[in-house]
């Protein structure tokens, strides 16, 4: 009995890892969500600036035999027609292409930043993630809360960077167990159904199943690991910040 146990579990867990689907997320911006922004006149300020969720923006994650890439998937990303800023676009521009691969533990983020193109490379072995007894139901999904304590590295200025602390928060389907979610997360023993990164929150819309998906890989770029990338970050971050002063500022602090 013992060895018919095993064996039904073996061909179960190939059958998980050599299926294919394509998940599709839309992304929200909650800046102006759950009392962000304390201060009614800052509120007020920040929403004449910036338009809140004018488009909807739609990404894929395409997952393979363990390897998964998530991407955008809205086509010619403009900005909308009022004299706003619509930071769910500027976001997914900045995000750029995800290509994890699962066995041997390496995300990889095509990326532009200020002109030039990176392919960052990351260890997905640091994401250390704490798994709750928090449960909610997520469309037709049961959901447990799992959280991950992390940094993130801010430019304030000119020469001024400054590191603080970050919670990153996935809701995932245990009876779903693929290891993926949007952004190259993964590690967690169900699908990633809904994922609050910062100002930005991913939740799945639907799920296709395919007999053979199609990755995306990434192609562009200089290869760089992501402590490195950070340090070159800063560098563009300065240069850009610099060159786009007024000539009378541009003294350097």
């Amino acid at each position: 009995m013992k060895n018919t146990f095993i064996f039904i579990f073996c061909i179960y867990t190939i059958c998980i890892n050599s299926q294919s689907f394509t998940a599709r997320y839309s992304m929200r911006c909650t800046m102006f969500e759950d009392g962000k922004i304390n201060n009614e006149n800052t509120k007020k300020q920040f929403e004449s600036i910036f338009a809140n969720n004018v488009k909807e923006i739609l990404f894929d994650l395409v997952y393979k035999k363990n390897k998964l890439s998530f991407f955008h998937q809205n086509d010619g990303l403009s900005s909308n027609e009022m004299n706003t800023i619509d930071l769910s676009i500027i976001k997914a521009k900045n995000l750029g292409l995800f290509y994890t691969d699962i066995e041997n533990g390496v995300v990889k983020n095509e990326r532009e930043d200020f002109g030039k193109y990176f392919i960052v490379e990351d260890s997905i072995k640091s994401i250390k993630w704490i798994i709750t007894n928090d449960e909610k139901n997520i469309g037709d999904f049961q959901c447990m809360k799992a959280i991950y304590n992390t940094t993130v590295t801010l430019n304030q200025d000119i020469g001024q960077t400054t590191i603080k602390p970050k919670t990153v928060i996935a809701w995932f389907c245990p009876k779903l167990p693929y290891s993926a979610g949007p952004l190259g997360y993964t590690g967690l023993p169900g699908l990633i159904i809904e994922l609050n990164d910062d100002l930005f929150v991913y939740t799945l819309k639907k799920i296709t199943y395919t007999e053979d998906g199609n990755l995306t890989l990434p192609k562009k770029g200089r290869i760089i690991s992501r402590k490195n990338y950070i340090s070159e970050y800063n560098k563009l971050f300065d240069t850009n910040e610099y060159e786009n002063m007024p000539e009378e500022l541009k003294v350097k602090k």
